[in-house]
């Protein structure tokens, strides 16, 4: 974004014309509830697995999806020592582990 002075252009909070003339929008206007009509339709499936496929097709619109985070390049100190420890015998691990708990009284 330009440093400075904004010249031109769409006033703060002015809808853009996607927006202003969205479908749902107009049916708003007209009195129908679009999601409350697709989950009453939904409520009423008798098929417990076709509500749950639906929900989960709905779920796919309701938050962005996420992407796998691709770790690259040299492992630090402490990535290290956690691989270390996934390689470690478990019965060394449970003696490692024992030894760093506080006595019991």
């Amino acid at each position: 974004m330009a440093k400075g002075k904004k010249y031109g252009g769409r006033q703060k909070g002015t809808p853009n014309k996607r927006e202003a003339y969205s479908v749902q929008k107009r049916l708003e206007e007209m009195g129908f509830d679009l999601i409350g009509e697709i989950l009453n339709e939904i409520a009423e499936m008798e098929d417990p697995m076709d509500r749950a496929q639906c929900y989960l097709r709905l779920l796919e619109y309701c938050d962005a999806k996420r992407k796998a985070i691709e770790i690259s390049g040299e492992l630090n100190a402490n990535q290290m020592e956690i691989e270390r420890i996934k390689a470690m015998p478990m019965n060394e691990l449970m003696e490692k582990v024992k030894t760093l708990l506080p006595e019991e009284s």
